[in-house]
């Protein structure tokens, strides 16, 4: 099959007879080069990244689907407009000023943005702008391949987080371990001083005040290994009042004095 374009007209031969003259083209190179565009077109209108094509003097020319939904404003509000207007504050001049030296040298410039949408909200994008350039070798337009990647920050963000919750945990089992080892002597002793002291005695009550602290510094290590993921620890229902209270004892160590706390704990059973 063949795309041709013809030009046919009527005419009268010498003795009257009618003829047909004309031309017929064969066109069907153009026109799978038109599909081609027309489907390429297709393509970066829909791409996932925004494509932003300006002309010599960064005015936009024309965008895609994905700029329009990035950057929140709509084409007609684009095309014709500078890029700047998507500028955050967040750069200074010379960061520019060495984005558009790249450029004019005739090389691409790869780099991340922090800019601003219609909305206000500001956001992180990689780009790369590449110059186009004629037979000549003059540039004449600029193209622009973007991606939002706020998302992936955000991420990386809360990886590096996680890292570091993780090398706590870690340090405050071995800290927990350490800890234990301590304790141990420290309660087998004083439950052997009880053992041989007088009853009702002041060493006794002493021993036996050492003896909770000592059981309580042991639960206190029981909550930093399970923190830790240290012990295999099950779940089960608990009295939450106590929990806040002791709660409450530690927020207090940690803010400013000026700052009141007020609590109102039902003692439930």
């Amino acid at each position: 099959v063949h795309w041709v374009n013809e030009n046919m007209s009527k005419m009268t031969s010498s003795d009257g007879t009618m003829v047909m003259d004309g031309t017929i083209q064969d066109i069907t190179k153009r026109k799978m080069a038109e599909s081609q565009i027309e489907l390429l077109k297709i393509a970066v209108d829909n791409s996932a990244e925004s494509i932003c094509i300006t002309d010599k003097n960064g005015i936009i020319e024309y965008i895609n689907h994905a700029f329009e939904d990035l950057s929140g404003y709509s084409r007609d509000e684009l095309i014709g407009a500078n890029p700047r207007i998507l500028q955050s504050g967040e750069h200074d001049e010379q960061f520019y000023e060495n984005l558009w030296q790249k450029l004019l040298d005739r090389q691409t410039w790869y780099g991340s943005f922090i800019n601003r949408k219609k909305d206000g909200a500001l956001y992180h994008e990689k780009a790369s702008i590449s110059p186009v350039l004629d037979s000549a070798g003059k540039i004449t337009h600029f193209i622009a391949v973007k991606r939002d990647i706020s998302e992936d920050l955000e991420k990386e963000k809360l990886l590096r987080q996680s890292q570091k919750m993780e090398s706590i945990g870690t340090l405050a089992g071995g800290i927990a371990h350490d800890f234990n080892n301590i304790l141990s002597p420290i309660l087998g002793f004083c439950q052997l001083s009880l053992a041989s002291v007088d009853k009702d005695s002041v060493l006794e009550d002493n021993l036996t005040e050492i003896n909770k602290a000592a059981l309580r510094a042991k639960d206190l290590v029981k909550q930093i290994l399970t923190f830790a993921r240290k012990s295999d620890e099950g779940v089960s229902a608990i009295k939450i009042h106590p929990i806040v209270k002791e709660t409450l004892k530690f927020i207090r160590s940690s803010i400013p004095v000026n700052i009141k706390i007020e609590s109102d704990i039902d003692n439930v059973s």
